[in-house]
């Protein structure tokens, strides 16, 4: 599949946005604020397709136009403050959603109302020709790299395999751009643990091998003969030995 087109009408409720993709390698450059990071949060929305978002997102209309096996689909969402519709070019029945009320947005768990409510409605609406259109296309691998991205984590693109008659294997990189960045940041915390763990693990056994080292001795004959210490030397001595045991016990570096 290739992404061709994208563009946004009153985004936040003033920006236009119009993005055309080439064939090969498209950059995407510009100010902070400019738009780039919406151009990919609306084309992952639009594909995944991530109903919440749509629903949630500040804009007038967004537009997506992507080729595949040679046929052209243009994938579009509107909303007002009462309904969300989403059409696909050829596709004469849009798909109308009810928007829930804002305050349903304002929960972040992950069991939210406003969360439940669109699970609800994919499952209720996903043999609509308009579902079942967009979850038929391939679906690109959109890697997180802008760490402003706040998007939640799509539960149903994982759920997706379970609602309806067709069905199809989980795409795990069916997501949004933030669900990629958490992913990484995932791998790369378990990556760090085990690198802590290992530097732990040397760096105690290379203090083990510094302390003990200083109890370590030879006899050598070129030394001379020993002379039998004093009852206080012993004593003394033996105080030192059980403050070294003591110590070297609390060091975890030999039995009690």
């Amino acid at each position: 599949m290739r992404i061709r087109r994208f563009s946004t009408e009153k985004l936040y409720g003033y920006l236009d946005l119009s993005a055309t993709f080439n064939s090969d390698l498209t950059f995407l450059t510009g100010i902070n604020g400019s738009g780039k990071t919406s151009v990919i949060r609306g084309i992952s929305a639009l594909l995944a397709p991530a109903l919440q978002t749509l629903a949630q997102w500040n804009y007038l209309r967004l537009s997506l136009e992507v080729e595949h096996k040679g046929e052209a689909h243009i994938i579009s969402a509107g909303k007002d403050s009462q309904t969300l519709t989403m059409t696909v070019s050829g596709i004469e029945e849009p798909l109308t959603i009810p928007v829930p009320p804002p305050e349903w947005s304002e929960h972040h768990r992950a069991d939210s109302p406003a969360e439940e409510y669109f699970e609800a409605q994919f499952a209720k609406h996903a043999d609509h020709p308009v579902l079942r259109c967009i979850t038929d296309l391939p679906t690109p691998m959109i890697l997180g790299i802008d760490r402003r991205s706040q998007e939640p984590i799509d539960q149903r693109v994982v759920r997706r395999q379970m609602v309806g008659r067709r069905a199809r294997p989980t795409d795990i990189f069916r997501s949004t751009m933030a669900a990629s960045l958490r992913e990484a940041a995932t791998l790369a915390e378990q990556k760090y643990r085990e690198i802590e763990l290992c530097r732990t693990e040397r760096a105690d056994r290379l203090r083990e091998r510094i302390i003990l080292s200083a109890f370590e001795y030879k006899y050598s004959p070129g030394l001379g003969t020993f002379e039998l210490q004093s009852a206080r030397t012993s004593l003394k001595v033996r105080t030192r030995l059980d403050v070294a045991a003591q110590t070297l016990t609390e060091l975890v570096l030999c039995p009690t």
